[in-house]
């Protein structure tokens, strides 16, 4: 790709710039990488990134011609890293670990949080209730749930007038609201 500017009906010829070749490379791509130099085996990393062994080296041998550096010395039995390799890991690690950044900030930040109003019967809450509450705990530690039982009537009317955020009852769906059955 070649830089020019236009400036006041004046053509700047600035440089030519190398395309980047990040449009075939992705996340997994620089995993296998780092996975083949932690485990310096191609088989092994290929079983912990859940892909098939060809496919994991095909992918990093493109990712190779791409960088234009060789990243791994292959022999029969052994793999190394090379000293160019050497900085492409490296880099890979930070690459990666950024991503990584990103995506646990983006979980925090979809993380729900704050009063869970949770109304049952009676009938059906001593039986889902603490599975509940233990699914809840571990997937979204922020959320507080208070918990409370009553019948169905009445607990459809508190979920309608913004007093009760779900409810678990025995009875269908009922118009305006969403539901979700949880057995036949």
């Amino acid at each position: 790709m070649i830089l020019i500017i236009v400036l006041s009906g004046k053509t700047y010829y600035i440089a030519e710039m190398a395309q980047t070749p990040l449009a075939g490379t992705s996340l997994r791509d620089l995993e296998y990488v780092e996975a083949v130099a932690e485990l310096k085996h191609f088989s092994k990393a290929a079983a912990r990134c859940n892909v098939s062994q060809p496919a994991l080296s095909e992918q990093i041998q493109k990712l190779e011609t791409r960088l234009g550096v060789t990243i791994f010395e292959r022999g029969r039995r052994q793999v190394a890293v090379t000293p160019a390799g050497e900085k492409i890991v490296a880099q890979i690690g930070k690459v990666l670990g950024a991503a990584r950044d990103l995506f646990a900030l983006g979980a925090e930040s979809d993380a729900l949080s704050g009063g869970l109003q949770i109304g049952a019967i009676e009938t059906l809450g001593p039986y889902y209730l603490p599975f509940l509450l233990r699914l809840l705990k571990e997937k979204m530690p922020g959320l507080e749930p208070h918990l409370s039982e009553g019948r169905t009537a009445a607990l459809t009317e508190k979920l309608r007038r913004g007093m009760l955020d779900l409810i678990i009852t025995a009875e269908p769906e009922e118009p305006g609201l969403g539901a979700q059955r949880l057995f036949f």
